[in-house]
């Protein structure tokens, strides 16, 4: 979300030369499709100084993982969150969470 995409392949590339196999990597990630919440969100976080300056697919966080021996485990929504543990989905999907594991 806040870094650049050669500021992300770096962050990743590091953290994973320092994880051994098996390990598992999550990390959340602003949904590249464009809603109106989103949009407002976005206008918001660039107000305060923290601009979004990425968003991704699930298969673009797949590719961005994979030359670093991370495969990704599970790929969900903030909907995803919200109907498994309060029980119904309100809102739209802004942000995802993505796990890997370590290969």
């Amino acid at each position: 979300m806040y870094l650049d995409p050669a500021a992300i392949d770096r962050t990743v590339e590091s953290v994973s030369a320092l994880m051994c196999r098996g390990s598992a990597f999550a990390t959340t990630y602003y949904d590249l499709e464009e809603r109106l919440e989103g949009r407002v969100v976005g206008m918001l976080v660039g107000v305060v100084g923290e601009p979004f300056k990425t968003r991704m697919s699930p298969v673009e966080v797949t590719r961005v993982l994979a030359p670093h021996g991370l495969l990704v485990e599970a790929d969900e929504s903030d909907l995803d969150w919200t109907r498994r543990y309060l029980g119904h989905v309100s809102g739209t999907s802004l942000e995802r969470l993505v796990v890997a594991r370590k290969s």
